[in-house]
């Protein structure tokens, strides 16, 4: 499973599967930056375990940059058939990242708990740098969050950044 890619110049995602509609566009914003910024940085490798929501959202971004940054994608899939209960819609996004993908690494068969934990530790195992969206403590984005800070991976949470500029908008 090991793609022999940068470590250093790897990022991953990880964020919760509901996003509320009134952010979605402040979150696409931030992270059409953050990862903007990244590239110019040098990172060149964007690892997303592709659930719906957050994860899907960052794919998008990654692919609608390659034309102007030297990136790749990879998606990093728990197990087979992960997209058979979603939407057609997000079945439809799911199935373009994985053909948008420069790689697709599969981390397990059945779509069990540990399986989604083995996804979220080959993201963090596999990057430097890890872009979040969390906002629950008891959610599989707070463990993957927490196992990357144990492993002294760099983290920024986009939930945090949006709510900061909340504040000082209604301040003014």
């Amino acid at each position: 499973m090991d793609l022999g890619l940068d470590i250093k110049k790897s990022c991953c995602f990880s964020g919760h599967r509901k996003i509320e509609q009134k952010k979605e566009l402040d979150i696409r914003t931030c992270l059409l930056n953050l990862i903007m910024d990244l590239a110019e940085e040098g990172y060149e490798y964007y690892y997303c375990g592709c659930a719906v929501g957050f994860d899907l959202m960052c794919a998008e971004t990654v692919i609608s940059l390659k034309s102007e940054y030297p990136i790749k994608l990879v998606a990093v899939i728990p197990c087979d058939n992960q997209s058979k209960n979603w939407s057609e819609n997000d079945r439809k996004i799911y199935d373009n990242v994985l053909r948008s993908a420069d790689y697709v690494v599969q981390t397990g068969k059945e779509p069990t708990a540990e399986n989604m934990r083995k996804r979220n530790r080959y993201l963090v195992d596999n990057t430097d740098f890890c872009i979040a969206y969390c906002k629950q403590l008891h959610t599989g984005t707070a463990y993957t969050l927490g196992y990357a800070k144990r492993h002294n991976k760099k983290i920024i949470n986009v939930y945090n950044i949006i709510e900061y500029y909340r504040l000082q908008e209604s301040l003014f």
